[in-house]
């Protein structure tokens, strides 16, 4: 099983995206933020999803393991954005919801995030 870096996170979700176009809107119609639970996140991905999810099987990952290191991701980086931006002092407010060793992986990798987060969008930096 590979280690799970946000590098393989996001490469696995465009390579779905890819694929899926479709799938991947009514994924997005699908989701409602925090009020879904993961089991039920999970249980969606798996069953109305299963080419996203057998592509995120065929890396090594569980579907749950895949959406909690995505969105521990995704907070990472929103955190980092709005600290770059000067909207955010620091990221205290915040601690006991997010682990503030992903904020730092983050921070110390942002040229990377910036490269993966330019390919999503087809723009270059």
């Amino acid at each position: 099983m590979q280690s799970l870096t946000a590098e393989n996170l996001t490469d696995l979700k465009k390579e779905w995206q890819d694929k899926n176009p479709q799938a991947a809107k009514e994924l997005d119609a699908n989701q409602s933020g925090d009020s879904v639970p993961l089991s039920t996140q999970v249980k969606l991905l798996d069953t109305k999803f299963p080419a996203g999810a057998a592509i995120i099987k065929k890396n090594g990952f569980a579907t749950r393991e895949y959406l909690v290191a995505l969105y521990a991701y995704m907070q990472s980086v929103v955190i980092v954005s709005l600290k770059k931006a000067g909207q955010l002092k620091d990221a205290s407010q915040f601690q006991g919801a997010v682990n503030p060793s992903n904020v730092t992986l983050v921070e110390k990798n942002w040229s990377e995030v910036e490269k993966l987060n330019a390919s999503f969008s087809g723009s270059s930096q």
